[in-house]
């Protein structure tokens, strides 16, 4: 699930740098889904700061965090390289 989490959070960033808002706004809901998955409510420490920190200021624009947090997805990365 961590592989596909961090594969939308790559389509939504690809989407925002290309300026499509619809594939933004999809890859939005999917990342809102991942949250409420109950694996990740029983083994993250805290979706709910996920949410309010990184989603919730990307939704309104700012994906700064949303950057921040998907430079760690390390494994996804070389998985992907070209």
């Amino acid at each position: 699930s961590e592989y596909c989490f961090c594969a939308w959070m790559d389509d939504y960033v690809s989407a925002v740098d290309g300026g499509d808002s619809q594939r933004a706004d999809s890859a939005m809901t999917e990342l809102e889904k991942y949250v409420s998955l109950p694996a990740i409510a029983a083994h993250h420490q805290n979706p709910d700061a996920f949410v309010t920190s990184v989603l919730e200021p990307a939704r309104l624009g700012d994906a700064t965090m949303l950057r921040e947090f998907f430079a760690t997805c390390t494994g996804y990365q070389r998985a992907t390289a070209s």
